[in-house]
């Protein structure tokens, strides 16, 4: 009976510390999942992998001095203009009905004809970009234009007349067929002989092809989300929504490691990584916004829903820009050395040796820089890094070169032993005289991998800067494009070929405009406040950085516009066969 009674009395203390080791277990297990699932986010975070070069950071130091905000407020506003203008000129070209057949519809495939001449101009543009070593001339754009639109209208005419107009998903069907044909007439017009001859061409197009692949993925990814959006109704819709979201950040980790795969140098990688955020963002984030304003037209999202699926995209926003409020301040744009000269403090610097002079002779001026990976630069380890006329450029290279903190060490030794070796060559064929004559006025310098780690770190600050302010400024003028669009259609005859205004009655319309308002409202608020708090937190224009952006990148970004707005502006047409039902009752008929 004592035994008994013994066991009853610790028999909760031994339960108790069991349950208390299980659950340190489960715990443990649970913290061990969620620091992977935290990985592999920050992982995907395309601002990790982004960083300016030495070149595009004295660019932009010029740009933010020498332009006023004027200019940087009107290209803001004008960027996005252009292919407004060309989807608003395209619906005032009255269209037949379709049941009417191919030979009565012979405007649209006049308009398709157009449309799909812009993309073959955006195509070349993109291949120009993407393979620089390869030279295109205007005429031969022009042939390559002219003959591949020619084709896919044959190619239409041709599909039609042998099964049925319209075309099921005509769009998403003849994409793949328009693409063969542009790189057909590409090769033979341009040449496969100088293609085949061109050097380092086959880094350059690996590049292209992954960028190329995920594109492609995007235009028939999305389709399906819509297809299964549609099939949803109230509060489903909402929550797959979240599908939406997941979507953009893999396609965006997808494009991130197509730009890098495919290196065809340093140079080459300094070049990319330094486009990284514009590239992205006009590729991937402009689908998303695309299709997220496509699904806000529905008639049953409330303005309550519309103002919650806003704020859950701000809040996105504000814990990917964690990384960039975490950072130090630090001078990130410099003053132009007209202006410099004139200033005794040494307020500007243009290099990295003027920005660490400045900073040992006043300490406090500059906060020290502290990131995620500082403590592997914890030992101060000097690096004897001669800037002299002889090898002063190839230490302006090495530096730009360092593109993370984490090579930073090893870049800077590697520099050195480098410097010392080729100086040492040039002096041992050089005469006395000339010795004298390329001897430096300055005395050696000194630098740290931690004073290396401070520029590396404001390349990379200006980087992140740069891409979520892209952001910020597609999730602004997709919407409002999307409304101005929108506005002006139902007014014009063309609207009642879009099953979404066909059938929609005054008070619909009303409230589709009204979820349209809200939303660019709120990303019109998301925007400023973005800008204004950089400001102060960076203390330069974000909003010059912006519009430097843009005005730079004009070509290229013009070409993802037109890639990407007629595509998913006129996607619903009755003339390009879309049907989610997939009954395609005009083909029996036919």
């Amino acid at each position: 009976m004592q035994i008994i009674t013994h066991a009853r009395a610790i028999a909760p203390a031994l339960w108790t510390e069991v349950k208390v080791k299980c659950d340190a277990k489960v715990g443990q297990r649970i913290f061990k999942v969620a620091g992977r699932i935290y990985s592999v986010w920050e992982r995907m975070q395309v601002n990790r992998h982004g960083a300016y070069t030495s070149r595009r950071a004295r660019a932009l130091d010029r740009y933010v001095h020498s332009k006023s905000l004027a200019r940087a407020l009107a290209v803001c506003i004008l960027t996005p203009m252009p292919i407004l203008a060309f989807v608003l000129l395209q619906e005032l070209v009255p269209l037949d009905a379709p049941q009417a057949g191919w030979r009565a519809n012979y405007r649209w495939f006049v308009r398709s004809t157009i449309i799909f001449m812009v993309l073959t101009l955006s195509y070349i543009q993109q291949g120009v970009i993407f393979l620089a070593p390869l030279e295109v001339s205007w005429r031969q754009a022009l042939v390559i234009t002219l003959c591949t639109a020619g084709a896919y209208f044959g190619l239409l005419v041709a599909v039609s007349t042998a099964w049925v107009f319209p075309i099921p998903f005509a769009c998403v069907l003849t994409t793949g067929a328009f693409t063969c044909l542009f790189f057909g007439f590409f090769v033979a017009v341009v040449g496969w002989q100088t293609v085949a001859t061109t050097p380092q061409l086959s880094a350059h197009a690996r590049i292209l092809k992954g960028v190329l692949v995920v594109e492609a993925i995007i235009v028939f990814v999305y389709p399906a989300f819509n297809a299964a959006f549609r099939v949803l109704v109230g509060a489903h819709q909402l929550a797959f929504l979240v599908v939406l979201f997941l979507l953009k950040v893999v396609m965006r980790f997808i494009m991130a490691y197509a730009l890098r795969r495919g290196k065809g140098g340093v140079s080459d990688e300094e070049r990319w990584r330094a486009r990284l955020p514009e590239v992205v963002v006009f590729s991937t984030e402009l689908f998303h916004v695309l299709y997220l304003t496509a699904c806000l037209q529905g008639q049953h999202v409330t303005v309550g829903a519309t103002i919650g699926i806003s704020l859950f995209d701000a809040t996105g926003s504000i814990i990917s820009v964690r990384r960039l409020l975490q950072r130090r301040r630090m001078v990130l744009v410099r003053k132009p050395l007209s202006q410099s000269r004139h200033e005794p403090d040494g307020s500007a610097f243009h290099s990295l040796r003027d920005y660490v002079l400045t900073t040992r002779r006043s300490p406090r001026r500059l906060p020290r820089i502290e990131s995620n990976t500082s403590a592997r630069f914890s030992g101060r380890r000097r690096s004897s890094i001669i800037p002299n006329f002889a090898n002063g450029r190839r230490f302006s290279t090495a530096i730009a070169s360092v593109t993370n903190l984490k090579l930073a060490r090893r870049s800077s030794s590697r520099v050195s032993s480098q410097s010392g070796h080729s100086a040492n060559q040039s002096y041992s064929r050089v005469s006395q005289a000339d010795r004298k004559r390329n001897r430096p006025s300055y005395p050696i310098l000194r630098l740290t991998t931690e004073e290396i780690a401070a520029e590396v770190s404001r390349l990379e600050t200006l980087s992140m800067a740069e891409y979520f302010l892209l952001i910020e400024y597609v999730k602004f003028i997709i919407p409002a494009m999307y409304g101005v669009f929108q506005f002006a259609l139902v007014r014009l005859p063309n609207a009642t070929f879009y099953p979404s205004l066909a059938s929609a009655t005054q008070q619909d319309l009303y409230h589709s405009q009204t979820n349209m308002a809200v939303f660019v409202c709120m990303e019109v608020v998301s925007l400023t406040a973005f800008i204004v708090f950089l400001h102060r937190r960076l203390r330069f224009s974000m909003l010059h950085q912006l519009a430097f952006v843009l005005e730079t990148a004009a070509d290229d970004i013009q070409a993802k516009l037109a890639m990407f707005i007629p595509y998913c502006f006129f996607f619903f047409l009755e003339h390009n066969g879309v049907d989610y039902t997939f009954q395609f009752t005009w083909t029996h008929k036919a």
